[in-house]
């Protein structure tokens, strides 16, 4: 049988962090969070996640920390793991990619600072902002991840499944990944 491992890669503010919770919540897996990794080495350096971002394209010793934390899940079964790279560092995982267009994501993002705490370090107000700051940071990224590891995360061939969050309930994309991921440990 396969390993038991879900890695969620996808757009920003498409979801990852609580889908990938109501994955694990069904399944009875624990969690791990590279986007709270990130954001615990923003808040220690009193920075926002894409002023890190930004620092990481001139200091790799960044991403280092935050894949070390990664790759360390990747002996573990019965795990649920949201990191934009997972499916990279732990390729043995059933990769799972969710899509949202940057303007949805947006809006999402400043509902979602309202009531989580963990968005605390994300300082930018109001759409204009947020939208510009996710280009930003998706930009970066991209940069990094080719740069750094010649990977292309926004390549869909590099996942088991890919799904837009744009028109589903949470609960609906946690069932549509964990019906997929059933299917996938049991096929040979």
């Amino acid at each position: 049988m396969k390993a038991s491992i879900i890695t969620m890669s996808g757009a920003i503010g498409s979801g990852k962090t609580t889908t990938a919770n109501r994955v694990a919540e069904l399944l009875g897996y624990e969690r791990f969070s590279a986007g709270n990794v990130m954001r615990q080495i923003a808040r220690d350096k009193g920075i926002s996640a894409v002023e890190l971002a930004k620092e990481g394209v001139s200091n790799p010793e960044i991403d280092k920390q935050i894949d070390d934390a990664l790759k360390a899940q990747g002996s573990k079964s019965n795990i649920v793991i949201d990191s934009r790279l997972g499916f990279h560092f732990i390729p043995h995982s059933f990769r799972v990619f969710l899509d949202l267009p940057q303007e949805v994501a947006a809006t999402r993002i400043i509902e979602d600072k309202k009531v989580n705490s963990s968005r605390d370090v994300e300082q930018e107000i109001g759409y204009d902002n947020v939208l510009a700051a996710i280009r930003s940071r998706t930009a970066s990224d991209l940069t990094r991840y080719k740069e750094y590891y010649d990977v292309e995360m926004n390549d869909h061939n590099n996942y088991d499944l890919v799904l837009s969050s744009e028109h589903l309930s949470i609960g609906e994309v946690a069932q549509t990944i964990v019906c997929a991921y059933e299917r996938w440990r049991r096929a040979q």
